[in-house]
């Protein structure tokens, strides 16, 4: 489910998803915070991507980062 949720955010970024899909997905979004979040994150990385502004970034800003991926992978890991 996770990577499907990931796959169709993505998607919807993209003006890629189906108008269906996009709607089910934007419900999902308002009733799930954590989704919510999650494509606030996705908008902030394209953002930043195809910007051209350059940030200094504090030490220990990229082990925050995978540290964050870390734990919002570990519920999907713990799955048999």
């Amino acid at each position: 489910m996770s990577e499907d949720i990931n796959l169709k955010i993505s998607q919807f970024m993209d003006n890629e998803l189906e108008h269906d899909d996009a709607l089910k997905l934007l419900n999902t979004l308002a009733a799930q915070p954590q989704l919510q979040h999650k494509l606030n994150r996705y908008t902030a990385i394209s953002q930043a991507l195809k910007s051209q502004v350059y940030i200094d970034l504090k030490v220990g800003f990229s082990e925050n980062i995978a540290e964050c991926i870390q734990k919002e992978l570990a519920p999907d890991l713990e799955k048999p």
